[in-house]
């Protein structure tokens, strides 16, 4: 049937609790173009919504390496009373 040239934007937002992709296509410009897409819409739907959780999924598994990670880090050592950041309070 030929190709199908779309117009997709990413965004990341960022929340409290983490980020929010969105995902947003521009429609197609030609009628042959638009009427394609809707033939694809249920394949679309479907592929979307399993790329979405294979990406929470490997999100989740990426979080769940960091988290290990970071707990072994050791403490850092305290800054010098005579050292270059001496008059910097810590963050609360």
């Amino acid at each position: 049937m030929g190709q199908i040239r779309l117009l997709e934007t990413t965004e990341f937002e960022p929340t409290p609790d983490g980020t929010v992709i969105h995902w947003r296509w521009a429609a197609p410009k030609t009628a042959k173009e638009r009427a394609m897409l809707r033939q694809m819409e249920s394949y679309l739907d479907e592929a979307m919504a399993t790329s979405a959780a294979l990406l929470n999924e490997a999100l989740e598994a990426e979080l769940g390496r960091h988290q290990l990670e970071t707990d072994d880090q050791p403490d850092l050592p305290a800054p010098r009373p005579d050292g270059p950041l001496a008059g910097i309070a810590p963050a609360s």
